[in-house]
């Protein structure tokens, strides 16, 4: 069902650059594996949208008409297919990681040992209810300080803190402008990551 990615080899390009250039570029490193490029999937091109008619539904016409919009999306593409794989992956890992720290298997200052230590500490749910508020005491106060505005500004500039405002920069009319987002909501804070996490009743969901 994934859509293959899709590109111009290396040594497609070297042919094009012409003799002279060829032969003083370095031969690319063969790619293989799921991600090597696999040219284009003809199978969600259309058989009777013209290209210049409508370049979207000629390209992507397969996929349109195989694809059903799964339960609890409002959209749904390739990038859906592909944030599902990579997390189901870092769920894998993260698993094998906390096993591993578990039992010992992991060396310490590893990257396994690290993450499994890490997941531990956070699903230890009877740990965290024993401190309470014991280690965020300190950031609350600095919080709770802050008398000014300028105060409130200099806590949030802190890299360990959180803040209101997402700030992003990027080049428009060839400068650098700055754009600034009031509360993220892409990312949100005080809320669970999707509605499937609110209505089911399974143990680990309540």
């Amino acid at each position: 069902m994934a859509l293959k990615a899709f590109g111009v080899t290396a040594v497609a390009l070297l042919a094009w650059a012409g003799p002279a250039q060829a032969q003083t570029c370095p031969a690319a490193p063969a790619v293989t594996g799921e991600f090597a490029p696999q040219g284009i999937d003809v199978s969600t091109v259309s058989r009777t949208v013209r290209p210049g008619d409508d370049f979207f539904r000629y390209m992507n016409e397969g996929w349109i008409g195989k694809t059903q919009i799964p339960e609890g999306f409002w959209d749904y593409g390739q990038t859906n297919v592909l944030m599902a794989t990579i997390d189901a992956r870092i769920k894998t890992l993260v698993a094998e990681s906390a096993q591993d720290s578990v039992t010992a298997r992991a060396p310490r200052g590893s990257a396994a040992q690290q993450v499994g230590d890490t997941y531990a500490s956070l699903v230890d749910t009877a740990a965290i209810e024993r401190r309470g508020l014991t280690p965020f005491r300190a950031g609350i106060a600095a919080i709770m300080g802050a008398g000014t505005r300028d105060s409130l500004a200099r806590a949030m500039a802190d890299p360990a803190s959180s803040t209101l405002f997402a700030i992003n920069l990027f080049p428009a009319d060839g400068q650098w402008r700055v754009h600034l987002d009031q509360q993220n909501q892409s990312q949100p804070m005080l809320g669970l990551f999707n509605r499937d996490a609110y209505e089911k009743t399974d143990a680990a969901s309540v």
